[in-house]
């Protein structure tokens, strides 16, 4: 079977709602930074470079409906500029041969570190050292990677907190980043709230995934 690949470009701010309406109208929606920072010290270590655009890529069947799939897609990506969403790049469209929908979502997703806390997606292993705190985390299910701003900026001010509160609220879970960072940073109790049923799924998965269930 063929497949159009739809890739387009976009900064951090717009990451999170770009992947949803490309993961919403197409198939394994992924996410890789266009650049890299390297570590003068240590020339296997690199981390993403916030200041540089990302790039996100989903698939669409080559079939009768991929016009009206391209056409909702752009209409799309055009009303999330018109909200003053930083900018989104022109979206770009090439056939490809069968997709490996298993693993292919998977591209792209590397650890993060976010003050103390490391953000490992679940198929990954990363060195963890003494102060820090992982999570492991299934960024291709819900809301909630660690690349929006939102969410590094509340991971942020998590760790400011001291002491930190033995119960957490997390209301608009997503993916439960949130609540289980802050489990993993001393609290007690975390509730969770969403009304989507994949975030609730993606947070029970991840709670269990770490040990937290």
């Amino acid at each position: 079977m063929r497949w159009l690949e739809l890739t387009v470009e976009a900064d951090v701010e717009a990451v999170e709602a770009v992947s949803e309406i490309l993961g919403r109208l197409g198939h394994g929606a992924a996410v890789r930074p266009t650049r890299l920072i390297r570590d003068p010290h240590d020339e296997l270590a690199a981390r993403e470079d916030p200041t540089a655009p990302y790039e996100l890529t989903a698939h669409v069947a080559d079939d009768e409906g991929a016009p009206a799939a391209i056409e909702a897609t752009e209409r799309a990506l055009w009303h999330l500029q018109a909200f003053g969403l930083r900018p989104v790049g022109e979206l770009h469209v090439r056939p490809v041969d069968d997709v490996d929908w298993a693993e292919a979502w998977k591209d792209g997703y590397a650890p993060q570190r976010i003050g103390r806390v490391v953000i490992v997606p679940s198929w990954l292993s990363e060195p963890i050292g003494a102060d820090e705190v992982e999570l492991r985390l299934d960024p291709g299910m819900a809301f909630g990677t660690g690349l929006h701003p939102s969410t590094r900026g509340c991971l942020t001010l998590l760790q400011r907190v001291s002491p930190m509160p033995s119960r957490i609220l997390d209301v608009g879970s997503g993916s439960g980043i949130l609540a289980l960072a802050a489990l993993r940073l001393g609290a007690d109790r975390a509730v969770c709230l969403d009304t989507d049923p994949v975030a609730v799924e993606a947070t029970r998965a991840n709670a269990a995934a770490n040990g937290l269930a």
